[in-house]
Formats: C-alpha cells, sequence, structure tokens
C-alpha cells in the first residue's frame, strides 16, 4: 500500500460520504414535497409542482453523474469485497441515461452534439428510461429505504464502499467528516 493509494483512499471516502449525504438529501426532499403537494391545505399549480420535481430530477441527475466520476477515477483501489457492487451501480446508472441526461439536459442548454437544446419529446424519453415516468420510483432504486445492511440501492453500495475503503486503507472516519 503506497502513499498515493492511501491518499486516492481517502479523497474516495470522502467524496462518497458527500454523495451519500446528497443521495439522502434528495430522498428526505422528495418525500416532505410530496407530502406538502398531497396536503389539503395547499393550493399550488400543477405547473408548480412540475419545477419542484424538475429541482429533484436535476439534483438527482447531478449526484448520480459525480457518482460515476467517482467509480473512473477511483475503481482501481475500491476493495474487491465491493468492487464489483460498484460497478453495477456504475453500468446501471449509464444504462438508465443519467449522464446523458446530465449533459444535454441538467447542466447545459444547448446540445452541442445535435445543434439545439434537449425538445421536450427528448427528456419525456430520458425521464421514462430513468424512471418509467415516475420519480417516487427512484427512490428505493437510489436509497437504502430498509436500512438493510446489504442492501442493492445505490446508497447502500456507496456506504458499503466508502467503510471497506475507510477498513482497507486503515482510514479514520474522520478524513469523511469534511463535507
Amino acid at each position: 500500500m503506497n502513499t498515493s493509494d492511501v491518499e486516492a483512499a481517502s479523497h474516495a471516502a470522502r467524496l462518497l460520504n458527500m454523495l451519500l449525504g446528497d443521495l439522502g438529501a434528495a430522498r428526505h426532499s422528495f418525500e416532505i414535497t410530496e407530502r406538502i403537494r398531497v396536503s389539503p391545505n395547499i393550493n399550488a399549480s400543477t405547473s408548480y409542482w412540475a419545477v419542484v420535481h424538475r429541482a429533484f430530477l436535476v439534483h438527482l441527475v447531478v449526484t448520480l453523474s459525480k457518482l460515476c466520476e467517482v467509480y473512473e477515477r477511483y475503481a482501481r483501489i475500491v476493495p474487491a469485497s465491493t468492487r464489483n457492487d460498484f460497478k453495477r451501480v456504475y453500468n446501471d446508472i449509464h444504462s438508465r441515461g443519467v449522464v446523458d441526461l446530465r449533459n444535454r439536459f441538467c447542466a447545459h442548454i444547448w446540445d452541442k452534439k445535435y445543434g439545439a437544446p434537449l425538445s421536450r419529446e427528448e427528456l419525456d424519453h430520458h425521464i421514462e428510461l430513468l424512471c418509467g415516468g415516475d420519480l417516487a420510483s427512484l427512490i428505493p432504486w437510489f436509497w437504502n429505504v430498509d436500512g438493510a445492511p446489504n442492501s442493492p440501492s445505490i446508497g447502500g453500495v456507496v456506504e458499503r464502499c466508502r467503510d471497506s475503503l475507510l477498513q482497507e486503507f486503515k482510514l479514520d472516519s474522520s478524513v469523511v467528516c469534511n463535507i
């Protein structure tokens, strides 16, 4: 184990911890928003809720895209005990078109490849690919709702990867506290 690997493991664990927090924030903000949306005392237009849902979607897509970047940069040092799960998560995020959605909608207004903004039909296609049109279905996919120790959810895998890095490289948990 060389010094640069230990330093990389420290960076990776810190980033995974930060992204785990972002995933948790996405889960809680969506659930709270949904409780408010269905409240009989709230009188907001459908278009207002579409904007709120778009903000949730953008936050989630950017967070998941960052997770892919962590995988691309640090997968080589992720312990074997969690590397395959991390690769599965990476592939799943890509297969759902998350990174493409970030590049073509969330982070930019103009698609350089196509020389145009993302059309409403293309956005609908991306959302269908991501969640079948049901944003609530994303919650158990990206968050360990039941708190199961070996959850296949993205949050469960991220937590295990972070913990395996801390253990394998004998890092103090304080390295992940500075988010």
